[in-house]
């Protein structure tokens, strides 16, 4: 690594490279050979944790009898670590981080880590894990990826979708925006709040009808403390503007297509985690074309 422990920089003027510049510091963050660097770097990582599986050093996570064992989970710049709750998986941890912090001089900031522990797991335990791991923050909380870290109902992780649209729609209402100024807002802002969550979960229709309400009451509201009369329901507005709508998003319709494409990806990649994951816990002898509602779904709060 020691061929790529700095860079070079030359600024262009008026098309052609000039000058010379060396950084002292070596290479910082932005650095387009950043994240190549921190990919190599997260590749030794995962190895060791799947190496300390092999050799049974530490205990992944498994949902099903016959899906493989996770133990980590990298994303960016976000690590997640599995274990079972025992000493020994967690002092395995502890001993693979400090492996990879001396060699390539990334520390975990501790302060900034959370845990979350499985509802079994006795508070003894809980404190004597937090001791050798030295994270002493309670995860779940918070929310990752737009998504709440834990759910306990279908109707809680969905809600805050409606409350953050309506949240746009009323700061919206408070501006003197054309009929097209409101369109541009509708499709490029409004409607593009719940696509991460429809891309994992199907919405109740109940709250598409929520989300739909929302937003033909901002398209035909005035002013924000009077209400409007709606001269065209919210459905035909859903139609493409060459067939007399405005070409607004179906909500419903637009959450079955994302999943259809995830379900496309699951049959076009068989061997991925996701796919593995999935087959292994609602239709390890068939495929999901035919897979059936089971009697024991995963539940958004189970700690795997």
């Amino acid at each position: 690594m020691q061929c790529v422990s700095s860079v070079t920089f030359s600024v262009l003027v008026n098309g052609s490279p000039h000058g010379f510049i060396k950084p002292s510091r070596g290479i910082r963050q932005g650095d387009p050979l950043s994240p190549y660097l921190f990919i190599l770097c997260s590749e030794v990582l995962s190895h060791l944790f799947t190496n300390a599986t092999l050799v049974n050093k530490l205990r992944g996570m498994k949902i099903s009898n016959t899906g493989p064992a996770i133990n980590h989970l990298l994303f960016a710049g976000d690590s997640l670590f599995f274990c079972h709750a025992h000493p020994k998986s967690c002092a395995t941890i502890m001993e693979i981080l400090g492996m990879y912090e001396t060699v390539s001089s990334q520390a975990v900031n501790l302060h900034k880590a959370a845990i979350t522990f499985g509802s079994k797991v006795k508070q003894q335990v809980k404190t004597q894990l937090r001791r050798i791991l030295n994270i002493h923050n309670d995860g779940g909380g918070g929310k990752y990826l737009g998504l709440p870290e834990q759910i306990g109902g279908k109707k809680e992780i969905f809600t805050y979708i409606v409350d953050r649209v309506q949240q746009k729609t009323k700061g919206w209402s408070t501006r003197f925006l054309s009929e097209a100024g409101k369109e541009i807002l509708i499709k490029t802002v409004a409607l593009s709040l719940p696509v991460y969550t429809m891309n994992c979960f199907k919405l109740p229709k109940g709250i598409c009808d929520d989300i739909n309400r929302l937003l033909a009451s901002y398209w035909w509201s005035k002013s924000s403390d009077k209400r409007s009369m709606h001269w065209m329901a919210w459905k035909r507005l859903t139609i493409p503007k060459n067939e007399g709508g405005l070409g607004f998003r179906d909500i419903e319709c637009f959450n079955k297509a994302m999943l259809a494409k995830q379900v496309w990806r699951i049959l076009q990649a068989p061997s991925s985690l996701l796919t593995r994951l999935l087959r292994g816990r609602y239709f390890e002898t068939t495929n999901i074309l035919n897979a059936r509602t089971g009697g024991s779904p995963l539940s958004f709060g189970d700690p795997f």
